[in-house]
């Protein structure tokens, strides 16, 4: 049976019950944990772990923004503000050293009028931990944490960062389109056919290819879901029960996948449920709290 839960403004929710553990907290984002339930940053500051009808908190940022969470060879991992990244493990919560002393680390930056580089994204394909900065490509470590290397070109201006289930990397650019790595990002091939603009702001890996959400530039507005075929090299546009266009600006996190199912969350609150790696959608909730992050058990 398919579960969707999600990290809203409003606090967590999962689709069909009213229960929420965090009480309407906001809630930055929501990772499967492997014990069961899940991790959850509230407020962009603090971990919870968050069961059915309790959540316990767990850590407390002091003075870092945070954004993103993934669990990794034991250890909770946590992307911050100003290419910040922390791990929670052994009942403490510290900053990762390895990660601060990556090479080119002076180079990362973001677009004018905004803070420094973010930690944006995480992925794991178990073997190596991926660190997707904004703007600084994609980094990968092999030893947990305490060594990291470059991958992608850093302006590609990566967005997200995800491992499929054939544990290929694939990364949604700002520049190149859709980013692809059979070799853990020692290589990358390029896809942008079929696409109406080349600017991608989130990806989420099916077991028939990918996902992924295109514009023509940040807050454009004219955000649009498309299905890459690799066998064709190309996308489709998703118009099968859910509307051509999306209606604002999609981020990170807010479309996700689980082998053929899939669920996207658009800018005037509805979320949308595939399960058939993209080709058809279905409304499956509406009216819901701005949604931050999904998670699909199944």
């Amino acid at each position: 049976m398919i579960s969707i839960t999600l990290a809203t403004a409003q606090g967590v929710r999962s689709v069909g019950s009213a229960a929420d553990p965090l009480d309407g907290a906001d809630t930055t984002s929501l990772v499967a944990a492997s014990q069961g339930g899940f991790w959850a940053l509230v407020r962009h500051r603090e971990l919870f772990h968050v069961a059915p009808g309790r959540a316990e908190a767990i850590a407390r940022l002091a003075d870092s923004r945070a954004w993103c969470l993934l669990e990794h060879a034991g250890r909770v991992f946590i992307g911050t503000d100003d290419a910040g990244l922390f791990a929670w493990a052994d009942g403490a919560l510290s900053r990762v050293r390895g990660f601060d002393a990556t090479p080119g680390r002076s180079d990362w930056w973001q677009p004018p009028g905004r803070r420094p580089a973010t930690t944006w994204s995480l992925a794991s394909d178990s073997d190596h931990l991926f660190v997707n900065v904004h703007v600084g490509g994609i980094l990968r470590s092999a030893d947990r944490g305490a060594t990291f290397a470059a991958t992608i070109d850093p302006n590609d201006d990566v967005h997200e960062v995800a491992v499929g289930p054939d544990r290929q990397l694939w990364a949604a650019t700002g520049v190149r389109g859709l980013a692809v790595s059979a070799d853990a990002g020692a290589s990358f091939r390029y896809h942008d056919a079929g696409l109406h603009a080349r600017y991608l702001t989130c990806v989420a890996p099916t077991d028939a290819g990918a996902l992924v959400v295109a514009s023509s530039g940040y807050a454009a507005g004219d955000d649009a879901l498309y299905r890459f075929d690799p066998a064709r090299a190309r996308f489709e546009r998703c118009n099968v029960g859910i509307p051509p266009e999306l209606g604002g600006s999609l981020d990170a996190r807010q479309l996700v996948a689980n082998g053929r199912t899939a669920a996207i969350a658009t800018p005037n609150g509805n979320l949308y449920l595939s399960k058939d790696a993209g080709r058809s959608w279905a409304l499956a909730a509406a009216d819901l709290p701005t949604v931050r992050a999904i998670v699909i058990g199944l």
